[in-house]
């Protein structure tokens, strides 16, 4: 849809469970995860929905998808069969793909998730499954740890100069936003509320948005602040849940889910706190998807909602026919009475089940795990229970 909410329209038009959309840096392609083949598999299809192409295709499941900077790449996060991956987190891995299916390489083997792409495409950082900070070159080489703490550390994203990264930790007893120089020195906490996380970086990089709950888990707020931790402003200043945000191409808006009419739907303000503007009215509900790169006339790009679930109208049922009553015949060396069998009730079948959309096990955005800007996600909201010291 546009970003004022006009245009709405159906793109992947399937009742499989179709969520994870993601643009490609030119806007021309948009990947997402679909488990309509079963798995859970990586789709590519043009920006008008044509072209549609499976990429992935393995045993076990995708969790999550990011494009390279130059579009060429996804690197994504593979759930192998295999134990639960809340155990310890080792058959969840990291893999890189070239968009044309070809030179698929598993980037890490003892747990990885949370991928992110360092603005120039050479590396990728990661949370392991010993939930520590990673860093490791695009092709899987120089793999270095950036963060030790036994509370456990989530990266958020990449500044957009490549400098610094910015990420949850609990190290201090409860789930705080810090950041740090991209070789993991100068690590500094910016945030101190009962709960802050889902933090993604301003186009420009001077601002850093983030959630927080400053009045108790069932009210998620918006913050904007400084790069640098100072100016914290709460933009969304509501009882209700606000959350899931990603920003516009231009840095001047946010575009985000909030419950606070009755139904979660997707809401636009600006970063001064204003124009605040509802872009959808469904009786699904709807999560941000991603919102596309600026178009070459200047305007800004479409903005992708994912339905919570896709209401589907109760058909009329189709009686069935009762069976009918087969006497069986007497047994000649039997004086047993002849057995009827109860005649069958009439068969109605059941409305066809509601699909609901998974927005991925991972940036629950809005989770312990949550996944962050270019993904600040569409996953329900759920506050992180706090980490431990």
């Amino acid at each position: 849809m546009n970003p004022d909410g006009t245009a709405q329209t159906n793109l992947s038009k399937h009742r499989s469970n179709d969520f994870m959309p993601r643009w490609s840096p030119g806007g021309r392609k948009i990947a997402f995860v679909s488990d309509r083949d079963e798995n859970r598999q990586i789709y590519l299809m043009n920006s008008d929905g044509t072209g549609l192409a499976q990429l992935t295709d393995s045993a076990g499941e995708v969790d999550s998808l990011r494009w390279s900077p130059d579009g060429s790449r996804i690197a994504f996060t593979f759930e192998n069969p295999g134990p639960d991956r809340f155990e310890d987190g080792s058959n969840v891995n990291i893999y890189v793909i070239a968009t044309d299916g070809t030179s698929k390489k598993q980037l890490t083997t003892a747990g990885g998730s949370e991928a992110q792409w360092s603005p120039d495409g050479s590396k990728i950082s990661f949370r392991s499954g010993s939930n520590q900070i990673y860093v490791v070159d695009a092709d899987g080489q120089n793999l270095t740890q950036l963060t030790s703490r036994s509370s456990g550390d989530i990266p958020a994203g990449w500044s957009p100069d490549g400098s610094k990264i910015v990420f949850q930790s609990g190290r201090d007893g409860s789930a705080e936003v810090y950041v740090m120089d991209a070789d993991g020195s100068n690590q500094i906490r910016l945030t101190d509320s009962p709960q802050s996380w889902g933090s993604a970086w301003s186009p420009d990089g001077s601002k850093i948005a983030s959630i927080s709950t400053p009045f108790g888990d069932n009210n998620a707020e918006i913050f904007l602040m400084n790069s640098d931790g100072t100016g914290q402003v709460n933009l969304t200043k509501h009882s209700a849940v606000d959350a899931g945000f990603i920003w516009s191409p231009d840095g001047n808006k946010l575009a985000f889910y909030s419950d606070r009419d009755g139904n979660r739907e997707i809401y636009i303000i600006t970063t001064d706190g204003k124009g605040l503007t509802r872009l959808t009215d469904t009786l699904a509900g709807e999560y941000v998807g991603d919102w596309g790169p600026s178009n070459d006339d200047g305007t800004t790009g479409a903005i992708i909602p994912i339905p919570t679930a896709i209401p589907t109208p109760t058909p009329n049922p189709t009686p069935v026919p009762t069976a009918t009553t087969i006497p069986t015949p007497t047994p000649t060396l039997s004086p047993t009475p002849t057995p009827t069998l109860t005649p069958r009730p009439t068969l109605t079948p059941s409305p066809v089940p509601t699909p609901t959309a998974e927005p991925g096990r991972t940036q629950t955005p809005h989770s312990p795990t949550p996944m962050t800007q270019p993904n600040a996600g569409f996953r329900r909201f759920s506050p992180p229970k706090t980490l431990k010291s």
